[in-house]
């Protein structure tokens, strides 16, 4: 087990709030140093800031309302296929692609071969 102390700060770097948050890991502390064990907490924010966001903020998902039947899931998996074909595109801001996108939906298609 070990603890995170996070501390706020405004942009003039006035002191907002702290925040203490335990974790948890099988790694012993020969095996995980402080400056390791931040590496993996840090690690855990990349991911989310990656591939939460690109889903919460621009494609919406939290604003989705279907909650029913297979319809969630079924969204999920296009928005996933959706993100990884952008990437593949070479777009590393989502919604540039997205964008890209929106104005041919035969971009996506030609580049990558499967239009006729």
């Amino acid at each position: 087990m070990f603890l995170v102390e996070r501390h706020f700060l405004d942009l003039t770097g006035e002191h907002l709030s702290s925040q203490a948050v335990l974790g948890v890991t099988s790694l012993t502390d020969k095996q995980a140093d402080p400056e390791q064990l931040a590496g993996f907490v840090r690690g855990e924010w990349a991911i989310e800031n990656r591939d939460h966001y690109i889903r919460d903020v621009t494609l919406g998902e939290d604003r989705c309302r279907v909650r029913t039947g297979s319809m969630p899931s079924i969204l999920a998996v296009m928005r996933s296929h959706a993100i990884a074909t952008l990437r593949l595109l070479g777009f590393t801001n989502i919604a540039e692609g997205t964008r890209w996108a929106r104005d041919d939906f035969t971009h996506p298609l030609i580049d990558l071969g499967l239009s006729i």
